[in-house]
């Protein structure tokens, strides 16, 4: 099988059909032949008549009109009294397909039912329906067809590009309190399949410098004990394959006066809170870090990726005081030198009180995780920082390339700009990360639909790692996953789509799809023999959609998910109508 059609049901603007001309329309007792079939007085509006049938015997002929070869809209009106059956459309001899009667609470109380079947020939057609009533019959009253536009073409390739690993970000713990946390760590780690968990590393920790015995107490172990652990531990225990992906949490959060930066002001060389004048100091800032992870290892939690610069990154030359080129490459030369060769205590550089050497384990080989920067605010900022990382040193300091999209929409750069630049600098293999989603909203912010569009973004630039920014906020947060409130947490749209997605294609490859100007965006992923294509439609004209699988063998059932603003939020599924065969 070459390709399918995907639609099984009618859908709205926001996602795939329109229809093209009044139907034909033919009463149920019309038929020009049958088999046991019987006839009543319909109940229901414009009244007429009614068939219905007994036994898995009967069957109905009608002789049609087919205007158009392809794909036409059939419509039945039906009715049932705990019946379970269902009506099998067969076009000359051709089986189409079949549409479920389940009861619809009554002999008179009707209902529509829709399927969409492709008609191979022009001219007169005979169309018999076949019934499989195993417990009681079912009656009809008329039914409809009418041909649709045709479908909305779109080849999948075949060769996977960029591997995808999706995470969650919890760097923000506004709402990790009081009560109704109990499921979170399950749907987060469990229900979705998800490569790392965003967190934070604290400078509320350590807002003044230790520098000599007995400053132990500058060390504030509530900054994490308060909230970061306890998520930390919850998200290990639910899933103790989880990875944690460490990220400098802005300063403001422990002073609320302080001026934008990601360290203690100590690092950045700062001399107030809220001082824009910074010169900040590397070698602190690794030394600073070494600490964060002995201590988050004394706790049982290994960091394999840690952000240098969260939004805080300038060029060499600057005279900002940020975190440049030069600067990363002396904090992962010092963090990786003190890993591979830790001095003796009493003698260690990072550890001036020594309370680290009695209270917490050293670092081994193994615990230096890979280095993501710039994490810069907007794309344009994240190419201008790595198309300069102009040495193998500097270039041998970063791991994971990565930007945020918080300044999205103005023209400063694009993903895939940002991701071609970093491939070409850092190497073809490079991974590309995306590591503050921001724009794809939930109900509180937007159309959570239509603005994944987003991820889509991320993806078919050339992104191989994402996560949304703020997983789980309050009621009246457009960015989160879960929203907390009183005494319970509540899943949206959002999140749902996310784990349909994670559960299909994390750990999977980006394949190049077609991008019709009929929808906003598409994409495919595979993992292992698991394909998905994903459509998004933000028009206000409904498409239908061909997909084209020529390049890949089907082996195994199809189906469909579709989400509006008017479905249930875990959305619905369904089969399409396959090009050639029956559904199976």
């Amino acid at each position: 099988m070459d390709e399918f059609r995907l639609y099984d049901s009618e859908l709205t603007a926001d996602e795939i059909f329109v229809l093209s001309r009044p139907p034909w329309h033919i009463e149920a007792e019309g038929y020009s032949a049958n088999n046991g079939v019987q006839e009543g007085d319909a109940e229901d509006a414009g009244a007429g008549g009614y068939i219905g049938w007994k036994d898995n015997e009967s069957w109905a002929e009608y002789t049609i009109n087919v205007e158009s070869a392809g794909l036409h809209k059939l419509e039945l009106r039906v009715a049932s009294n705990g019946g379970d059956g269902s009506i099998n459309i067969v076009s000359d001899g051709e089986y189409l397909r079949s549409v479920h009667v389940g009861d619809t609470g009554g002999w008179q109380t009707w209902e529509t039912k829709t399927v969409y079947v492709d008609f191979a020939t022009t001219g007169t057609n005979t169309l018999r329906l076949e019934f499989d009533v195993p417990s009681k019959g079912l009656n009809l009253n008329w039914l409809t067809y009418v041909a649709i536009s045709a479908p909305v073409a779109i080849k999948v390739g075949s060769e996977p590009e960029q591997m995808m690993r999706y995470g969650l970000d919890f760097e923000r713990l506004w709402y990790w309190e009081g009560s109704g946390l109990g499921p979170v760590p399950d749907w987060c780690v469990n229900d979705c399949n998800i490569d790392y968990i965003r967190c934070a590393v604290n400078a509320g920790y350590e807002l003044n410098e230790a520098s000599a015995p007995g400053d132990e107490n500058s060390y504030k172990l509530n900054a994490y004990t308060s909230r970061i652990i306890p998520m930390m531990a919850a998200m290990q225990n639910a899933n103790p394959n989880i990875k944690w992906f460490a990220s400098p949490r802005p300063l403001a959060e422990a002073v609320s006066s302080a001026s934008w930066q990601p360290y203690p002001i100590w690092i950045t060389g700062a001399t107030t809170y809220t001082s824009g004048n910074y010169d900040f100091d590397p070698i602190k800032c690794a030394q600073y870090l070494i600490r964060y992870l002995r201590l988050m290892k004394d706790y049982g939690f290994k960091i394999s990726y840690l952000d240098l610069t969260n939004e805080w990154q300038a060029n060499d030359g600057s005279s900002s005081g940020r975190i440049t080129q030069a600067d990363a490459r002396d904090i992962v030369e010092y963090m990786k030198a003190y890993i591979e060769n830790p001095p003796e205590p009493g003698s260690d550089p990072t550890d001036p009180t020594g309370f680290y050497a009695s209270n917490y384990p050293v670092l081994e080989s193994g615990d230096m995780p890979s280095t993501v920067a710039a994490s810069s605010w907007e794309f344009a900022q994240g190419v201008s920082w790595i198309q300069n990382l102009d040495t193998e040193r500097r270039r041998d300091a970063i791991d994971i390339a990565s930007s945020h999209n918080t300044n999205r929409d103005d023209g400063s750069g694009s993903e895939q700009g940002f991701a071609d630049q970093a491939r070409a600098t850092l190497g073809a293999d490079t991974e590309v990360w995306q590591t503050e989603l921001h724009g794809w909203k939930n109900k509180h912010g937007a159309d959570e639909v239509n603005s994944f569009d987003h991820f889509m973004r991320a993806v078919r630039g050339g992104f191989s790692g994402i996560n949304g920014w703020l997983a789980l906020g309050g009621s009246s947060q457009g960015h989160t996953y879960l929203w907390h409130t009183s005494s319970e947490v509540t899943r949206g749209v959002k999140y749902f789509i996310f784990k349909k997605l994670s559960n299909t294609s994390n750990y999977g490859y980006y394949l190049d799809a077609d991008e019709p100007v009929e929808f906003s965006n598409t994409m495919a992923l595979i993992r292992d023999n698991l394909l998905t294509v994903w459509i998004n439609n933000a028009s206000t004209s409904a498409q239908f959609v061909e997909i084209d699988l020529s390049g890949h063998v089907l082996d195994g059932d199809i189906r469909y998910t579709k989400w509006n603003e008017d479905l249930d939020w875990k959305g619905v599924e369904g089969k399409p109508i396959y090009s050639t065969g029956r559904v199976p």
